[in-house]
């Protein structure tokens, strides 16, 4: 297994409360005791980044939303964009369709101008819809098709 990722719900609560000494057992558990990156789930980007920074440990695995819509992407879009840009990261992206109201199309051809988005996490719902998703990623994701063997 390449990564674990600590569920959004126990990272951000973590962060929210400044507690580093967390982040710095879970990555050394999972190094030490597994054999395997430390990752962290997140539903605010630019915090993390931010802690991650301020408190000098080492760049994160990080599954996030991450959409041309800015669903579910906190505080907004824009600071997730920035995020992305300005710090070390390897970005898992999830929720890329904007639960169904991008086309694939639409959607990997935003992200393939996202800094360190490295892979993605998607649903499909129909053969066809695998079809049109997987082609769209490997046209404006070729990192994340040949890493995912999509």
């Amino acid at each position: 297994v390449p990564a674990v990722f600590l569920h959004d719900a126990l990272t951000d609560l973590a962060l929210g409360l400044g507690l580093k000494n967390i982040f710095q057992f879970y990555i050394e558990e999972m190094e030490t005791a597994h054999d395997t990156v430390g990752a962290f789930a997140t539903k605010n980007l630019p915090m993390l980044l931010d802690r991650f920074s301020d408190w000098n440990l080492p760049a994160p695995v990080v599954l996030t939303h991450f959409n041309k819509a800015g669903y579910h992407m906190n505080p907004d879009r824009l600071s997730c964009e920035q995020a992305a840009r300005d710090h070390n990261v390897h970005i898992m992206a999830m929720g890329t369709l904007s639960s169904g109201f991008l086309k694939p199309d639409e959607a990997y051809e935003y992200l393939g101008g996202v800094s360190n988005i490295e892979s993605v996490v998607v649903g499909v719902s129909s053969p066809e819809h695998a079809r049109e998703t997987f082609e769209a990623i490997r046209r404006h994701l070729p990192a994340a098709s040949a890493t995912s063997g999509a």
